[in-house]
């Protein structure tokens, strides 16, 4: 009697952890989504921005980490909107290491334009040199263009082929 007794304390006791577990959990999706629709500028425009992003990457994220790619990727200026926000991420879970969460390589790939690191691109499968020359393509065409926006444009050009390639081999 005494070892079911202590079993179903157990029992109670993983329960209420379990509860405590989900409530926090529950806690963290919604304050993730109250801070994507102050970003987003209203429930209107992040409801628009979450279905550009759910369209997009489909099931590769759970909504809380759509969210937060979308957010992050428009934060740091790497697209002006979500519509290139989520082809962004759609390109780093593409053509990423299949080894890594598609979570981690968005982060990689973000860091990688933010940083201007172009060594990294090699693990995406896109070639630095011929980034770096259309990066100086569109400096030279566009007055103001910065580095970091010379090279947003130009590596999502390349992984725009990349991934054309890649759908016409059936990925």
């Amino acid at each position: 009697a005494l070892g079911v007794e202590l079993g179903l304390v157990a029992l109670s006791v993983m329960a209420a952890k379990t509860a405590l577990a989900l409530t926090a959990i529950g806690e963290e999706s919604a304050q993730i989504e109250a801070k994507f629709r102050a970003f987003s500028g209203g429930a209107v425009k992040a409801a628009e921005n979450f279905r550009i992003m759910d369209a997009v990457i489909g099931n590769a994220l759970d909504n809380d980490e759509k969210m937060i790619a979308v957010s992050r990727i428009m934060g740091l200026e790497l697209a002006q909107n979500a519509q290139q926000a989520a082809d962004m991420a759609q390109a780093a879970i593409w053509l990423g290491d299949s080894m890594q969460t598609p979570t981690q390589r968005i982060d990689r790939f973000t860091q990688i334009l933010v940083t201007g690191r172009t060594v990294g691109l090699a693990d995406y499968g896109l070639a630095i040199a011929p980034i770096r020359d259309r990066m100086a393509e569109l400096q030279k065409a566009i007055t103001g263009l910065t580095d970091q926006q010379a090279l947003s444009i130009a590596v999502m050009e390349a992984a725009a082929v990349k991934m054309a390639a890649l759908k016409a081999e059936g990925y």
